[in-house]
């Protein structure tokens, strides 16, 4: 998470969706420092240099300080003691919560997060979530058990949290599908030093697109997710198909 009252400026880490990468190249962009609010990144490989891992839990920590919330007993009961890897994938609902933004801002900041397939999204996560490669029935185990467990459920809680406060939605869906491209526009939105390459940290060693995907999602678990998830079914395909729409209207007709 990054939140910049100065930039007017918000981006919001839904989990497995390339969030680390984009936080890091976010943080090296040139445009945020100690006056910005960001949580820490976990997890990079150790090609990174250590002066790029050291992020600004202590922004996060300072802020709630300030606000008397630095021992919040709400956070302790969630993920114990590291507040700041909580925050790490705070929702906007959260960060109202412990007063790092209000709805009247997030309505007037440019906000935004990553949107991916809902189907390959829980793969990742479920797979992130068990540490290795999946099997079917490990696979099926975790999501029926998701939301039982703190760490799996802060991996695989609704992506709709992430754009949506109470109903309304207040962040500007970016598309997984097109990463590379949608990152360079974030990156243009706040002015940063635009990257040649836009590199891939943490990326899974099992993918869905690799596996027969009725092995694991058989028709239980869709009904499972189709109902849990219905939001988030509906927001991809909602961005998808407006997008498509955009393509389709920016296509140069061909002359005849």
């Amino acid at each position: 998470m990054i939140i910049s009252h100065r930039l007017k400026f918000a981006f919001f880490r839904v989990p497995k969706t390339g969030s680390t990468t984009v936080t890091l190249l976010l943080r090296l962009c040139g445009v945020f420092d100690e006056r910005d609010i960001m949580s820490p990144i976990m997890g990079l490989p150790s090609t990174v240099p250590q002066t790029a891992v050291d992020m600004a839990e202590m922004s996060v920590r300072r802020v709630l300080t300030e606000l008397g919330r630095d021992k919040d007993a709400d956070f302790e009961q969630k993920l114990g003691p590291s507040i700041g890897s909580y925050l790490m994938h705070a929702t906007p609902k959260d960060a109202i919560k412990y007063g790092l933004i209000t709805l009247e801002q997030l309505r007037e900041y440019r906000v935004f997060a990553f949107l991916r397939d809902p189907w390959d999204r829980n793969f990742s996560a479920a797979s992130h979530a068990a540490g290795g490669v999946l099997s079917p029935s490990i696979f099926k185990q975790a999501m029926k058990e998701r939301n039982k467990r703190p760490e799996s459920y802060l991996l695989m809680r609704p992506a709709s949290m992430y754009f949506y406060v109470d109903g309304e939605q207040v962040t500007e869906p970016l598309l997984f599908d097109d990463f590379g491209n949608e990152v360079r526009r974030l990156l243009r939105v706040v002015g940063g030093y635009e990257f040649p390459v836009i590199p891939r940290l943490n990326v899974g060693r099992q993918t869905l697109a690799n596996l027969k995907k009725e092995d694991f999602y058989d028709e239980e678990i869709q009904q499972i997710l189709q109902s849990e998830l219905a939001d988030d079914f509906e927001l991809y395909r909602r961005v998808r198909a407006e997008r498509a729409a955009v393509s389709d209207n920016n296509r140069v007709p061909v002359a005849g």
